[in-house]
């Protein structure tokens, strides 16, 4: 009832508005504006004292760059309806080579009923959420960016298993974990009154990518050694927000908070000649709050996540203790004429998911798992950003991770050469972006 209950009153409010459109033509198209805007940024990247398990090269490049094209029309009584695309120039995305569709959305808009969005762009820890940004680099509305949310520091790090625990700790942040993400959902975000604004969003199946197909299964993956923060193995995901900004004396303030609950999907089977249904995993909530303050050319944030049970399946560990996925970060910048500068420190704790060699499963129910204790990372780094010209910036960044594994026994960590427990090291980086 309540998953019947929430997916219509969201998809009630987007038929509302567009029958509020009426017919106002007689023409089969209404006069659409097309609209185009996007980032190329390119970037160089020094390593300094890493563990280099692959190969000993220190220093490499990266570009990135996408587009976002959006396609609408206004009715008479203030509507704006329309679709848009996010296109991806990563060749290593959905195509093999070229261009990809990354994110796509129909949305309806009205400025005294707030937006309806039927697709996978906006969730609620993207809309205008008072996260900690780095924006001496490229601009925040970009796919990667320099940051504590971004994925650009751990494109130069060699270490496999530091890279591997980078991309999970990148997750503790906004619109990760079961907020849906790239899975197709309905969103609905109101109006702003006197500072506040909420939303609601709800997904029937968290598998990605699954624009063109009715997705209905019910059926989780394999139970697996720990529990994934994506939503592939959740449904009925629900997500709420609230968010206020405003002015106290000189001081700008934004803060927020959301929520979200995701169902997990059940695996199915025989026994003793019947078929059973179980859970593959723990129901997931997440929780992530953060606020940001604006003074005289100074901006400080800090938020916090907060992921339940991410570490322990619940067909796996029956009766097990939870293990959360939790972090926190702060940053402080300064604005002046074309300059950015700032720092920023993260500090995350998590479930290890990575067997450094000469390692032993850890044993629940009996089941072994490479559950190696519990990582933490303590993630900082600074930079500078200068505007050249509108739209064309050169930024540089001195990034330095430190993870450790409290499983890890120091026998283990000698014969790894002291790597094991403790990968660590910096990455030093320039670069510089277009955005239109």
């Amino acid at each position: 009832m309540r998953t019947l209950l929430v997916g219509t009153t969201a998809l009630a409010a987007g038929l509302l508005m567009a029958g509020w459109a009426e017919a106002q033509t007689a023409g089969p198209k209404a006069p659409f504006t097309a609209i185009l805007d996007g980032e190329a940024n390119a970037n160089f990247g020094f390593q300094s004292s890493t563990q280099n398990t692959a190969h000993a090269r220190e220093f490499g490049m990266q570009e990135d760059v996408w587009m976002r094209f959006f396609f609408e029309a206004r009715a008479d009584n203030g509507l704006t309806y329309g679709w848009l695309v996010r296109i991806d120039g990563a060749s290593s995305s959905i195509t093999a080579n070229g261009f990809s569709n990354d994110r796509e959305a129909i949305y309806f808009r009205h400025p005294a009923w707030g937006t309806t969005e039927i697709g996978n762009t906006t969730t609620s820890g993207k809309n205008g959420f008072p996260y900690v940004t780095a924006d001496w680099g490229p601009p925040t509305s970009s796919q990667r960016y320099l940051g504590p949310d971004g994925t650009l520091e751990r494109a130069f790090v060699t270490d496999t298993r530091a890279a591997t625990m980078l991309s999970l700790f990148d997750k503790v942040g906004p619109d990760n974990a079961f907020p849906p993400g790239r899975a197709l959902h309905l969103w609905y975000g109101t109006p702003e009154y006197a500072g506040f604004s909420g939303n609601v969003e709800f997904t029937p199946d968290g598998t990605n990518r699954n624009e063109e197909q009715f997705v209905t299964s019910t059926q989780a993956g394999a139970p697996s050694t720990t529990q994934s923060l994506g939503g592939a193995n959740f449904q009925n995901i629900i997500g709420l927000g609230l968010n206020w900004h405003g002015q106290l004396g000189p001081v700008a303030i934004a803060t927020g908070v959301q929520g979200a609950h995701a169902q997990s999907k059940n695996n199915f089977g025989l026994a003793g000649g019947s078929e059973f249904s179980n859970q593959a995993f723990k129901d997931g909530n997440s929780l992530h709050t953060g606020v940001k303050l604006n003074y005289a050319g100074l901006q400080w944030a800090v938020d916090y996540s907060w992921y339940n049970h991410s570490g322990l399946p619940a067909a796996l560990a029956p009766g097990s203790a939870p293990v959360s996925t939790w972090g926190w970060d702060t940053g402080l910048e300064y604005f002046f004429g074309p300059w950015t500068v700032g720092g920023y420190y993260q500090y995350s704790r998590a479930p290890g998911i990575v067997f450094p060699a000469g390692t032993t499963a850890v044993s629940f129910g009996g089941v072994p798992q490479s559950i190696n204790g519990v990582w933490e990372a303590n993630q900082y780094g600074v930079g500078v950003g200068y505007t050249v010209a509108p739209g064309m910036r050169l930024y540089g960044e001195a990034f330095y991770y430190d993870l450790y594994n409290t499983h890890v026994t120091p026998a283990v960590n000698a014969a790894n050469s002291g790597n094991a427990r403790n990968p660590h090291g910096q990455i030093y980086l320039i670069g510089t972006s277009i955005a239109w």
